[in-house]
């Protein structure tokens, strides 16, 4: 029998990325994990937490599932934890090994000292976590802390649930646990050191987690592992700042020191992973996927092995079905996935939650007048996903971020009704709906597009401009990590956008920024009359705007958080074009403000599309990038 000359290469070439990733996921040093998650004070996502965590370590990481302890809930008693710190970590570690411990959950502050709460309800104090680390004698330690300490006063901020919790006990540590400590100081290693500690939150700072397509999970934590699916170094952790802020949460600074890294060389681009497969169906691991996408991820998406091209047949959370639709057989669990196109429903609706400071003669209302509004569904808050939270501020009636940060200019008048108030609102409810659809084209690991983009800044106040952002796609020939200095900017500071196609063909652009009131607005010289700014020679780099442009790109107000989102496709994104020609009005400060900005974002998706039908859009990652980020506003 003879074996044709294309089945070998493709053979001889899957079994060399297997043995490049065998090599990856087997380092010199060894590698074990504690992975903690306690629910309890009305929080339910913890579990989930310990997943993300878990699969991470294993299908990224390349971490033994032998190494791995998991304590949960009521496992994860203030015994059972100190026990696998001593005996799985303290007196197994060697020198050069790496360590990662997880703890998801609850914590409170007892007199000064910052707490976490373990299964049992007993406090381990962040002094005695701190010694715990120490006493691991390694420099490739990291911690990473998903719970909050202050508490709001609420267990609902926004439309997420606080991961803190008030502490009605004894206002100081005990004679126990002060004795306790001082043992481990004793026995300290001469070197010791307390490794990295990444944590959600401060004590100042609030620390959630967020119910998002039937899963709950830390947002901390959802965050930070996908984006370490996709990138594994530390700078991986710009992205992770600049996606908490985007969903109104601010972080401790998150160390970017290399020691835990150093060793860890990530393989291709995987977006998910094959947890199981027999015959030509599986299940896959989407933990890789954009979270705004993974709501939406629709059967027909098509993901890429070295082997298979699998199609996804249903979706639960962060599983889904597959068959194979195209390569060789067997599956082989573990293999890594990449994104080949995105289908996504045409019926999209603004998810609003209803406060939890409404009345229910108030929720009743506003649920009466959503009915009138299109595209727009109520919610509770804490209870489903949400895009954003219709509550009051001060007695008026206004809009929220799911973070529950005011919403600027969104707030009416003392004696507004309800109704009266979601009338007003409609057309900022309509952005956040645009801007919604926007985040789904989100794909800046996927796109197999070369493209750069670096985001230039000339004070209004000094002579030396500097860099605010500076990115690639994934799959970019010159990949470069995401580079988000930690600057804010005043108003009246110079833009300008350098955009670097790094395909053979001409690439479309349509730039797209979002400030802090929500209105959707393009610079005015990527529109008619400077029409040609939209494209980008191939192998060749634009500046926008123009360094001679009779326009400039100028920071104005709303102060607050600011959002650019670049949209990058090989083919001519005509019908998008044909309607911003048609739009009116005078551009303030280099910019087109969108009166209707849901046609505009429409009209992009039709753009995009490729093949899909009355019901679905099908984006394929093949023609399309977009890459977005975001600044503070002072």
């Amino acid at each position: 029998m003879t074996i044709k000359r294309r089945h070998f290469l493709i053979g001889l070439l899957a079994s060399y990325w297997m043995m490049h990733q065998m090599a990856w996921a087997e380092p010199s040093c060894r590698q074990r994990a504690l992975l903690i998650g306690v629910n309890q004070g009305g929080i339910v996502g913890t579990t989930t937490d310990v997943l993300l965590q878990k699969e991470l370590l294993t299908s990224r990481l390349g971490f033994n599932r032998s190494e791995i302890v998991t304590l949960t809930d009521r496992q994860a008693s203030r015994a059972e934890i100190e026990g696998a710190i001593t005996e799985h970590l303290i007196k197994e570690t060697a020198p050069g090994d790496r360590v990662l411990i997880h703890f998801s959950g609850c914590g409170t502050i007892v007199g000064e000292e910052p707490c976490l709460l373990a299964g049992d309800g007993q406090v381990i104090p962040l002094s005695t976590v701190e010694l715990w680390l120490r006493s691991i004698d390694t420099d490739r330690l990291l911690c990473v802390i998903d719970a909050g300490y202050r508490y709001p006063g609420r267990p609902i901020v926004g439309n997420f649930r606080v991961r803190s919790v008030p502490w009605n006990g004894p206002g100081r540590l005990t004679p126990a646990e002060i004795s306790y400590q001082e043992r481990l100081k004793a026995s300290l290693p001469a070197q010791s050191k307390p490794g990295i500690v990444l944590q959600a939150a401060d004590t100042n700072q609030i620390c959630a987690e967020a119910t998002w397509d039937n899963f709950s999970s830390g947002i901390f934590t959802y965050v930070l592992t996908q984006q370490l699916w996709q990138m594994i170094t530390p700078e991986a952790l710009n992205n992770v700042q600049d996606m908490m802020r985007q969903l109104s949460l601010e972080t401790p600074p998150l160390s970017q020191e290399q020691s835990f890294w150093q060793g860890l060389n990530s393989p291709e681009v995987g977006d998910a992973v094959i947890l199981a497969g027999e015959g030509k169906s599986g299940e896959l691991w989407l933990g890789g996927i954009p979270f705004y996408a993974l709501s939406y991820y629709s059967p027909g998406s098509l993901l890429k092995t070295p082997r298979q091209l699998l199609q996804i047949k249903a979706r639960s959370g962060l599983t889904a079905k597959f068959e194979v639709v195209g390569g060789t057989l067997p599956l082989q669990v573990g293999t890594l996935a990449q994104e080949e196109s995105r289908t996504l429903p045409r019926n999209i609706n603004l998810m609003l939650a209803m406060d939890m400071g409404l009345s229910r003669i108030e929720r009743v209302d506003a649920t009466s007048a959503l009915s009138t509004i299109a595209r727009t569904t109520g919610v509770t808050a804490g209870e489903q996903n949400a895009d954003c939270v219709f509550g009051k501020d001060e007695g008026r009636y206004g809009l929220f971020t799911r973070g529950g940060v005011p919403i600027v200019d969104s707030f009416g008048s003392a004696d507004e009704s309800v109704s009266a108030a979601l009338r007003r609102l409609r057309p900022r409810l309509e952005s956040l709906l645009a801007l919604k659809l926007l985040h789904l084209t989100l794909n800046p690991n996927s796109s197999y597009l070369g493209f750069q983009a670096r985001i230039n800044v000339q004070p209004s106040n000094q002579a030396d401009s500097f860099t605010l952002f500076q990115t690639s796609t994934r799959r970019s020939p010159q990949y470069a990590p995401t580079r988000l200095p930690n600057h804010s900017l005043t108003i009246g500071d110079q833009l300008s956008c350098q955009l670097q196609n790094l395909t053979d063909t001409p690439l479309h652009i349509r730039i797209f920024c979002v400030d802090a009131s929500y209105r959707l607005m393009s610079p005015s010289f990527v529109i008619p009359p400077y029409a040609s700014d939209n494209v980008v020679p191939a192998q060749q780099q634009l500046i926008i705007p123009r360094p001679n442009a009779p326009v400039n790109w100028s920071v104005a107000s709303p102060q607050g958080n600011f959002e650019v989102l670049i949209v990058v496709s090989r083919s001519p994104l005509k019908a998008i074009t044909d309607l911003m020609a048609q739009t009116t009005g005078q551009p303030t400060n280099g910019m087109q403000v969108f009166a209707n900005p849901l046609p505009i974002v429409l009209a992009l998706l039709q753009d995009l599309d490729q093949g899909g039908n009355e019901d679905t859009w099908v984006l394929s990652m093949q023609k399309w990038a977009t890459i977005g980020f975001s600044y503070r506003v002072v």
